[in-house]
């Protein structure tokens, strides 16, 4: 049982989560809303559209792997989700980009799994 600060500091963290949860699925409900009127009147999808949907899916996804399942003692479920698409990455950054930043993933994922045991 936590006193004092501590407890305080919990129940903020446990706000902030619910908040960041509600958030998540108010984006989630209208982005699919949106999709499914794109449907319903015969108007084209646009990358802009895919790009948006791809955002609310993953920002979820980020979400449950960097702040709850930590917190829950679960192991991350795979790599990191990339805030951008490889192929986009290597356009701005070059080809070695997108592989410097899998190995980065690999590597703080490696480190973050290591530290979990250790503690």
């Amino acid at each position: 049982m936590m006193t004092g600060d501590n407890a305080d500091w919990e129940k903020l963290a446990r706000h902030l989560a619910e908040d960041q949860c509600h958030d998540n699925r108010a984006a989630f409900e209208d982005e699919f809303r949106a999709l499914a009127k794109t449907f319903r009147t015969g108007e084209e999808v646009t990358p802009e559209d895919i790009r948006e949907l791809r955002r609310v899916l993953n920002k979820p996804r980020r979400f449950v792997e960097e702040s709850v399942a930590p917190s829950a003692g679960c192991e991350p479920w795979g790599q990191p989700v990339q805030s951008m698409p490889g192929a986009r990455v290597q356009v701005l950054y070059g080809p070695m980009a997108a592989f410097n930043n899998e190995d980065e993933h690999r590597e703080s994922a490696a480190s973050d799994t290591a530290v979990a045991r250790l503690t």
